[in-house]
């Protein structure tokens, strides 16, 4: 997954390069560099800063922290955030003609099958939709009024009941266009697809009434030959 994104990263900066009078202002990047940049990513959000400005995190009287300065230099780490992409961006828009989540298509389905390799579920499971708070322009963007956010990605999930450990994940895009990736989003699909990875192991699977009808029920004791017992949320 690293690889995939310092590739991409580094076919991106090679493409504008020539807005750099500097080459050392434009060059590319490394596995080393995209750990150190996406280490500080996840302690920016340790320390609950992103409705901080950057600079914030790089002064250097005293108030911010050394981590940051010590791992790059601000004016890196911006060029970096501009540049960090998971996909080649000069075939984007042919792929994005059969699939909505051309984008991050690879790195999603890779991280989803690590997520699945990675751990082994407890025997209670729970699958359910979530929104991942964006507000950035994104076409599979979706606006929920009740949610706390309203505004985000869809994403159904299959997760460890006890753990609270993710094993399966789908972005919901709508309908995509002919080709591949189209697939039914009725919520009996849906579950069936979440639950694929787990045919035959007994577990327990809790899904709210949104999910739940009487012929997935049928369909997953019959047709899947294993028993899954699923029943409303409270």
């Amino acid at each position: 997954m690293l690889f995939s994104i310092v590739d991409s990263t580094n076919n991106f900066i090679n493409s504008m390069k020539e807005k750099f009078s500097r080459d050392r202002d434009s060059r590319p990047t490394d596995i080393l560099e995209m750990q150190a940049f996406i280490v500080l990513l996840y302690y920016a959000g340790i320390l609950k800063a992103n409705h901080l400005n950057a600079d914030d995190l790089w002064k250097t009287d005293g108030s911010s922290v050394e981590i940051f300065r010590l791992t790059m230099s601000l004016v890196r780490f911006r060029f970096l955030l501009r540049c960090i992409r998971t996909d080649d961006k000069a075939t984007r828009a042919e792929r994005a003609k059969i699939d909505k989540l051309a984008p991050i298509r690879f790195f999603f389905d890779k991280f989803v099958d690590n997520c699945k390799n990675g751990y082994s579920l407890s025997k209670y499971v729970t699958g359910d939709e979530k929104l991942k708070a964006f507000r950035g322009r994104c076409s599979v963007r979706q606006y929920t009024p009740l949610k706390p956010s309203r505004y985000g990605i869809k994403i159904f999930a299959l997760a460890d009941a006890m753990m609270m450990y993710v094993s399966n994940m789908e972005v919901y895009v709508g309908q995509q266009p002919e080709g591949p990736f189209r697939v039914s989003n009725s919520p009996n699909i849906v579950v069936k697809r979440l639950c694929q990875h787990i045919y035959g192991s007994g577990r327990n699977v809790t899904i709210d009434n949104w999910f739940t009808s009487i012929d997935l029920v049928d369909a997953l004791h019959t047709e899947k030959n294993y028993y899954h017992w699923y029943h409303k949320e409270k």
